[in-house]
C-alpha cells in the first residue's frame, strides 16, 4: 500500500510553493512580515490542530529562510528564486535581517532527562551552518562543556558525546562549576553562530504537544530560563488545546494551564485550514477510473472536514482499493455489473466514515445507520446527484418508478448491508463485489 503522506522533502516543498497547492503562500508572506519586524527575543506559538500541516508549514519557512540566507552569502538557488518571483504572495517577501533557521523535533528526544543537550546537539549538527566550518569546531568544544556539566551535576548519561568528533576538550570541565555557568557557555555558542553570519537565530520547536507531559514542560521552562537572548526567536508549532491537556496531566485538572502557557508565548498565530477538496484535486491523488468515484471521494473529504493527515490516510485507502478493481474487465465480462455501481457509490463513503468515526462506520456497515447516508445526500448536492445519475440510469429503477429515488436508495442500502431483497437492483454478485472491496480483496 503506497504512502500518500506529503513528506517535507525539498522537492515537495518547491512543488507546493510553486502551485500554492496547500493554499498557504499568503500565510507564509504574513509570517515573514511578522518575523522581520521583531527586534528582540520572542516566542511565537504557531497554533493548529493535529494533522493540519504545521510541520510542513514550518519546513516551508525553513526552506525560504535558508534561501534568503544563501543570498546573503552570494549563494543562489535559481529554481527556488524563480518560484518566489512568480508567486503573487511570495514575491512580496522582503527581509531586512538575516536569519539562520534551526529545526528541533521535541518528540524525538522526549525520553531524555533534559532538553538542553538535545537542543544544542540539533544546533551543532544542523546542516544549515555546514558552510561555516570554524563555527562547528567551536560549537563542538562548547557542547562538550555543556554535556560534561550535566553529566556530573545532574547524573545525565553523556553517551551523546561519542556521536560528535570532539577536538581538544581536555580539562574543559574544570572551567565549569555550576549549572548557572551554562548560560555563559550558551551565549558563547550563539555568538559563534550569529556574529558576522546573521542577525538572528530562529529555532523551530516542533511536536511539543506529542511529548510526555514532564518533557514538554521541561522544554518550555529550560528555554525560558536559558535562552533569553535578543538575537533568538523561538517558534513553537503546536496544538495549544492539546498542550493545555498535556500540562493539566502534569499539574492537575484544576491548574490554569492556559495562563501558564501565556508566560511562555508572546503571541499566537493561528494557522488557517487547508481546502482539502481543492488540495486532493490539485495533487491528483484521486483514482481516475471513475469520475463519479472521484467526485464522491473529494466531496467526502470536505464533508467530514478531514485534516491533511486524515486526507492522506483516506486517499491512501482510496488509491489502494481502486487498484484492486479491474474496472474494464468487470464491464466486459459481467453482463450485469451492478457491483461496479455500488463500489463507485458506497466505497468512498464507507472508507471516509471509517476514518471519521469507527463506531458509526460499524453501524453503517451493519445496515443500521441509513440516517448517515440520508444526511450526506441531504447536505451534499454533488453526492446526491451522483446517486441519482446511477440509480436513474438503471433498468431496474423503472420498476419502482412510483417510489421516490430517496426510498430507492434506502432499499438499496438495506439490500447491500442487511441482505434484504427489496429494491430488485442489487444482485448477490454485486453485493459480494462491494463487500470484497471493503475487505481489500482483489476484484478481477
Amino acid at each position: 500500500m503506497k504512502n500518500f503522506d506529503l513528506e517535507p522533502t525539498y522537492e515537495n516543498i518547491k512543488k507546493t510553493l510553486k502551485d500554492n497547492i496547500i493554499g498557504r503562500n499568503e500565510e507564509l508572506y504574513n509570517f515573514f512580515s511578522i518575523l522581520d519586524s521583531i527586534d528582540g527575543n520572542m516566542s511565537i506559538a504557531l497554533d493548529s490542530g493535529w494533522g493540519t500541516g504545521k510541520t510542513f508549514f514550518v519546513k516551508q519557512i525553513e526552506t525560504l529562510l535558508n534561501y534568503y540566507y544563501g543570498l546573503s552569502k552570494n549563494k543562489q538557488d535559481n529554481e527556488l528564486g524563480n518560484i518566489i518571483q512568480q508567486d503573487d504572495s511570495l514575491n512580496k517577501i522582503t527581509l531586512n535581517k538575516i536569519f539562520i533557521p534551526i529545526y528541533y523535533n521535541a518528540w524525538l528526544y522526549d525520553d531524555h532527562s533534559d532538553p538542553i543537550l538535545s537542543l544544542m546537539y540539533s544546533i551543532v549538527k544542523d546542516n544549515h551552518i555546514e558552510y561555516v566550518t570554524e563555527i562547528k569546531s567551536a560549537l563542538s568544544k562548547n557542547m562538550e562543556k555543556i554535556i560534561k556539566t550535566f553529566a556530573i551535576l545532574k547524573g545525565i548519561n553523556s553517551d551523546i558525546s561519542n556521536i560528535i568528533d570532539w577536538e581538544n576538550a581536555d580539562n574543559l570541565i574544570d572551567k565549569i562549576e555550576s549549572l548557572e555557568s551554562i548560560k555563559s557557555v550558551l551565549k558563547d555558542v550563539f555568538n559563534q553562530i550569529i556574529n558576522e553570519h546573521a542577525d538572528k537565530l530562529i529555532i523551530f520547536i516542533d511536536e511539543l504537544d506529542r511529548c510526555n507531559p514532564k518533557y514538554a514542560i521541561s522544554v518550555l521552562e529550560r528555554i525560558k530560563h536559558f535562552f533569553q537572548d535578543d538575537r533568538i526567536i523561538f517558534v513553537y508549532s503546536t496544538n495549544k488545546s492539546q498542550l493545555v491537556h498535556t500540562i493539566k496531566k502534569f499539574y492537575g485538572n484544576d491548574f490554569d494551564a492556559s495562563g501558564y502557557l501565556n508566560k511562555f508565548f508572546d503571541f499566537s498565530m493561528k494557522l488557517g485550514k487547508v481546502n482539502m477538496h481543492d488540495y486532493a484535486y490539485t495533487m491528483n491523488l484521486i483514482n481516475d477510473d471513475s469520475e463519479i468515484f472521484n467526485i464522491i471521494a473529494r466531496e467526502m473529504i470536505n464533508y467530514y472536514h478531514f485534516s491533511m493527515r486524515e486526507c492522506h490516510r483516506y486517499l491512501q485507502i482510496i488509491k489502494s482499493s481502486a487498484e484492486l478493481v479491474n474496472f474494464d474487465r468487470i464491464r466486459r465480462v459481467y453482463v450485469q455489473h451492478d457491483g461496479l455501481c455500488w463500489i463507485i457509490l458506497f466505497a468512498p463513503i464507507v472508507f471516509a466514515l471509517r476514518i471519521y468515526d469507527i463506531e458509526k462506520s460499524e453501524k453503517f456497515e451493519s445496515g443500521i445507520l441509513f440516517e448517515e447516508l440520508e444526511n450526506i445526500l441531504k447536505n451534499n448536492h454533488n453526492i446526491s446527484e451522483c446517486f441519482k445519475s446511477i440509480i436513474e440510469s438503471s433498468e431496474e429503477a423503472t420498476l419502482t418508478a412510483k417510489s421516490s429515488w430517496e426510498l430507492i436508495v434506502e432499499n438499496i442500502y438495506g439490500d447491500i448491508f442487511r441482505g434484504t431483497k427489496t429494491s430488485q437492483m442489487v444482485s448477490d454478485c454485486g453485493r459480494k463485489m462491494l463487500k470484497d472491496i471493503l475487505e481489500y480483496k482483489n476484484i478481477r
